[in-house]
């Protein structure tokens, strides 16, 4: 299938490029295939995908990324991309996957970040991250020290059937889960206050962005003219 693969660095460094139609298709993505590219969107193959290596690492265009069906993700597949909104099934996100790493000082704005069927989560994942709401699932068992170091979590919402009970003797186990514990605000599954107050309004962000036109099964590129 032409459609499986996207080779290794074949769109590294074209910073003109927007929309990949066709890219929902694909099972799997080379390393630093798209890496600093300027696309924009990623919606992936609800069949499942796996993406290698820094796939789409430094990405400063890359808001909105929908990964609803199983997902294999290798270390910092999406790391320094300037990602708002994240929908992500993946039973392990490995390291360094959404970092934001240490170059600078400010934190990387993540307004939306919804896991699911998530079971481990390692260091650095999330790193220097400003997380405005963030979805977790009740699969979510071992969180390394630092998968949240060094990043900020407004709005933790929790699965059905959790409290802050169960944040805190995972907390006693796994000292990861403190950095959930240190969310603003926490809110169980109908939305009940735990913890803070609801300055988040959880609400849907970052569904915008071009559409991916249908083509029969072609990838197609669209990219700025200049």
């Amino acid at each position: 299938d032409a459609m499986g693969e996207i080779p290794e660095s074949l769109m590294k460094g074209r910073n003109t490029l927007q929309v990949v139609a066709g890219l929902e298709n694909v099972t799997n993505i080379g390393a630093k295939a798209f890496k600093k590219s300027g696309i924009s969107t990623y919606y992936a193959n609800p069949n499942g995908v796996r993406i290698y290596e820094e796939a789409f690492a430094d990405c400063p265009n890359l808001r909105t990324v929908e990964i609803s069906g199983p997902s294999i993700l290798a270390d910092g597949a999406f790391s320094e991309a300037h990602i708002t909104s994240l929908i992500l099934n993946a039973v392990n996100i490995p390291v360094a996957a959404f970092t934001q790493g240490g170059g600078t000082e400010e934190f990387e704005e993540m307004a939306r970040v919804e896991l699911i069927n998530t079971v481990s989560i390692v260091d650095y994942a999330f790193w220097r991250r400003s997380i405005g709401d963030l979805y977790i699932p009740a699969t979510l068992e071992t969180l390394a020290d630092d998968a949240f170091g060094n990043a900020e979590i407004r709005v933790l919402h929790l699965p059905k059937g959790w409290d802050l009970d169960t944040l805190e003797a995972k907390a006693e186990e796994q000292a990861g889960w403190q950095y959930l514990l240190e969310a603003e605000t926490i809110l169980d599954f109908e939305g009940n206050v735990l913890k803070g107050e609801t300055d988040g309004d959880g609400g849907d962000i970052g569904d915008g962005g071009d559409e991916d036109g249908e083509d029969g099964g072609n990838i197609v590129m669209s990219e700025e003219t200049t």
